[in-house]
């Protein structure tokens, strides 16, 4: 699963924008991509874009494990944190609020699960238009 994401320090969010097939370890890479990023900051908004995933090579066993394998690392985030998952297709909306429902007793985050961009973008407070605009894939 080849993904994009961009850290905004003084507007204190991550945007991360997934394509291709989707695979629960390849989640993990990400997040430790991130976390590993010098301007991870443990109370970020993460604002995740799932509309360019084309398939998903996940069941609810391997989101399980995901989440278990995430879990150390997210220990490092504040309470409450807000993370916003943009998913607009119904596959990934499904996927989605699993994801939500498996991390939500496991993991510090407060999940948000939104099928449109301006759904997304309302969650978290910010006023930009496009995943696009904000984080243009590389073509």
């Amino acid at each position: 699963m080849p993904y994009d994401y961009r850290v905004f320090p003084e507007q204190n969010f991550v945007v991360a924008r997934f394509f291709g097939t989707y695979t629960a370890s390849e989640g993990v890479d990400w997040v430790r991509d991130y976390f590993a990023d010098p301007d991870f900051a443990p109370d970020q908004l993460q604002l995740f874009d799932w509309q360019n995933i084309s398939e998903f090579d996940a069941t609810y066993t391997s989101v399980a494990g995901l989440v278990r394998a995430i879990s150390s690392d997210y220990a490092r985030v504040c309470e409450g944190t807000l993370c916003v998952m943009h998913a607009p297709h119904d596959l990934g909306f499904g996927m989605a609020r699993m994801y939500q429902q498996v991390a939500d007793d496991v993991l510090p985050t407060q999940i948000e699960v939104a099928r449109s961009e301006h759904e997304a973008f309302g969650i978290a407070g910010l006023e930009a238009l496009s995943f696009e605009e904000i984080l243009p894939l590389a073509s």
